[in-house]
């Protein structure tokens, strides 16, 4: 009760009320309240649909880096076989498939 006298506009209250026009008053600021909250729900939900289609997006991508990553290393071999740079293919692909 103290709840609606507080947050409810000037329009709903009135000193001289009877019971039956407060409740009818509650009623209605609770519909506003609930309309209020309703309109915030479905932006945040449409925040969160916009987010999980950005999500998904980004995973897609970094899927398709793991063949690519592998395909570079077994065309790296050659150059660093003849650079002898002692880097390890197999580690590399075994980190890799770690990554996965």
């Amino acid at each position: 009760m103290q709840d609606f006298f507080r947050n409810a506009s000037e329009s709903l209250k009135s000193d001289e009320m009877d019971e039956h026009s407060l409740h009818l008053a509650r009623l209605e600021h609770e519909g506003e309240t609930r309309k209020t909250m309703n309109e915030a729900y479905m932006k945040l939900e449409a925040g969160k649909k916009k987010l999980e289609s950005i999500i998904g997006k980004k995973r897609e991508r970094l899927a398709g880096l793991g063949p690519q990553l592998a395909e570079l290393l077994d065309k790296a071999r050659p150059v660093q076989e003849f650079l002898d740079l002692g880097v390890s293919i197999t580690k590399n692909k075994e980190q890799l498939q770690l990554a996965r």
